[in-house]
């Protein structure tokens, strides 16, 4: 519940912050204020050129500026009707945070709102190439504006870059949702891990790996089976979402079954996927007694198949 500074010497001293979370200290010294970061780091701390800092207040809703001379809090926007997240500043002192996880906001110096970038839809993945209104921005962890005034952010194992020159997405690292080697000899692959492990009837092996079910069959190779990024789920609750593979079982007609945190799903031999339990991507305790897809389950990390 602080901000803490560093010098070069290697002194610390406390920037901001009182010893615990909440929301209090507008006008007054920072060091008396009370921040709520919420339960992770969002990067939420950036300094302007005139050397104030701005924190992305994440769970109180507001972006709060620290002035560099005096040490007063304030708040320079906000209480807004999402989360914020991820701060920067430009050249010109211009902020930039991402709200609500699906975009990224622009705001003058006095916290007036000049632009919006994103779709402000998710979940979902864009290719290089998409126009900046139509990108699907989810789950940043850092973002930084670059000497031409690009917004480049990090984000689902990838950094990447709006390009305003050019009006189009691009990434400068990663390659998520590809992995190296996704196709060809399962020794050469990279796994990310985190999913269940089944063996279908033909022998071959089912791999949960994070949003995608991999299978490497008798010869050694590997290839993905099914891709739960923005997986359809059939017409009878018609939702698009993302599906993970906590827990993979196949039946004996070849139909794998599919935990992830909020669901049971089941794959059919078509390719189709269909809620079992739960309401799609809700974590809750409700509806014993009645029809599993109208209940919520919460967690379901194992699947079991009776006789």
């Amino acid at each position: 519940a602080r901000i803490r500074k560093i010098t070069p010497d290697g002194i610390i001293s406390t920037v901001a912050g009182a010893a615990t979370p909440g929301f209090s200290g507008d006008g007054g010294p920072a060091t008396q204020a009370q921040f709520n970061f919420g339960f992770a780091d969002w990067g939420s701390l950036a300094l302007d050129p005139q050397g104030n800092l701005y924190v992305a207040d994440y769970a109180n809703y507001r972006i709060r500026r620290i002035d560099g001379r005096t040490g007063i809090i304030t708040t320079v926007f906000g209480p807004w009707q999402f989360r914020v997240a991820a701060v920067a500043t430009d050249a010109a002192g211009n902020i930039y945070f991402q709200g609500n996880y699906e975009r990224i906001v622009k705001l003058s110096p006095g916290g007036q709102i000049l632009a919006s970038y994103g779709n402000g839809k998710y979940p979902g993945f864009s290719e290089d190439g998409t126009p900046i209104a139509d990108v699907f921005l989810f789950w940043l962890v850092g973002l930084a504006i670059d000497p031409a005034g690009n917004v480049v952010y990090a984000s689902n194992g990838r950094v990447r870059r709006l390009n305003l020159t050019t009006g189009l997405l691009e990434t400068l690292a990663g390659m998520y949702p590809r992995i190296i080697g996704e196709n060809g000899p399962a020794i050469a692959t990279v796994l990310g891990g985190g999913g269940d492990l089944a063996f279908l009837p033909t022998g071959e092996l089912l791999i949960g790996d994070g949003g995608r079910l991999r299978r490497i069959d008798g010869s050694g190779s590997i290839a993905t089976f099914a891709d739960g990024d923005g997986a359809y789920v059939d017409s009878k609750v018609s939702v698009v979402g993302s599906i993970g593979f906590d827990a993979v079982k196949p039946d004996r007609a070849g139909n794998i079954y599919i935990a992830d945190a909020h669901n049971v799903f089941q794959l059919d031999t078509e390719g189709t996927v269909h809620l079992v339990a739960g309401r799609f991507n809700e974590c809750g305790l409700s509806g014993d007694g009645g029809i599993a897809t109208n209940a919520q389950v919460c967690q379901p990390w194992d699947v079991a198949l009776d006789g």
